[in-house]
């Protein structure tokens, strides 16, 4: 948060706002949305998501900035969600192996009532199942899901690749990642989100032929093994499931009977001052950095540059 203790200073000199880091020429405060000797313009051309107050995810209309309370802006490159039916895996876009699905059963992550629960059927591996749009080989790929505790303790991803099943399991009490099975899935995180609901984030790299099944598993198990699978009617909760390419896991996107894009955010900022400007832009985790150097003029910040997805406050210094 902007303040004491952070290296913006809170005393300026006449009519420079408190919030303005020292030696700026102009500046934006993506806490406040207020701006200092610069305009600003936003747009979207999709709705988008964020975690706000409390975990909750709350879905941000068209052209509006996602400003997460007390923390920042969020600003995101376009991505695209290529699992479908993202927050229905009764539908046929998922295969269930040893399960059944209850539609909407309980309150999700986004405080609506729209996750699914999952129970076994049948003692063995307990998963859904999908082959994302334009699954490939030699490609990168970001999976997200959101899963919550039940009578099962384990939930994660799996895929096989014509030789093993590559396995990464997550605790559901305390979103902690297991030792990955295989080498094809790492990069394993989770965030506690509301109603109990925790993300559970993972990177999948396909090698170069995709031999074995084309379908990425979410699972759901009793122990960290997801293969030993769960006693018959144990059961989680799933909402939100993702896979994209990227660097890394975005906010959530629903998707209906085909893949969806949730568009860039464009922020511009076009300062007073006409010289060659440093853009700098202190993050959520109060690291700061120079993103743009040089620049003259209208500055479309390009949220691939940011270290971080969560802004606090931008400035430009000469």
């Amino acid at each position: 948060m902007i303040g004491i203790g952070i290296g913006i200073p809170m005393t300026q000199g006449a009519g420079i706002p408190s919030w303005v880091p020292a030696g700026s020429v102009a500046a934006y405060n993506a806490l406040t949305g207020e701006v200092w000797r610069t305009s600003k313009t936003f747009t979207r051309a999709t709705t988008g998501y964020a975690f706000v107050a409390g975990d909750l995810l709350q879905s941000f209309a068209i052209d509006t900035e996602r400003r997460v309370d007390n923390i920042g802006v969020l600003l995101e490159p376009a991505a695209t969600n290529i699992w479908t039916r993202s927050s229905n895996v009764s539908t046929g876009n998922w295969v269930k192996v040893n399960a059944t699905i209850a539609v909407d059963d309980t309150t999700g992550p986004s405080g609506l009532t729209t996750a699914e629960k999952v129970t076994a059927t049948a003692a063995g591996a307990v998963s859904v199942e999908q082959t994302p749009t334009g699954f490939a080989g030699s490609t990168v790929y970001w999976l997200s899901v959101m899963a919550k505790l039940g009578t099962s303790g384990y939930a994660g991803f799996s895929w096989n690749d014509g030789l093993i099943d590559h396995e990464q399991a997550f605790n559901l009490t305390t979103g902690a990642a297991s030792v990955a099975v295989g080498t094809a899935l790492d990069a394993a995180s989770s965030k506690i989100c509301a109603n109990g609901f925790i993300q559970l984030k993972a990177r999948l790299t396909t090698q170069a032929s995709i031999a074995g099944s084309s379908r990425v598993k979410i699972m759901m198990s009793d122990t960290a093994v997801l293969a030993s699978g769960a006693a018959i009617s144990k059961y989680i909760h799933l909402d939100f499931a993702q896979a994209e390419t990227g660097s890394k896991v975005t906010s959530p996107i629903i998707t209906g009977a085909s893949s969806v894009l949730r568009a860039a955010d464009v922020l511009t900022l076009t300062p007073e001052n006409g010289s060659a400007l440093d853009w700098h832009a202190r993050y959520d985790d109060d690291s700061e950095d120079v993103f743009a150097s040089d620049t003259v003029g209208a500055l479309a910040v390009n949220p691939a540059n940011l270290t971080r997805s969560i802004v606090e406050v931008f400035w430009a210094t000469l």
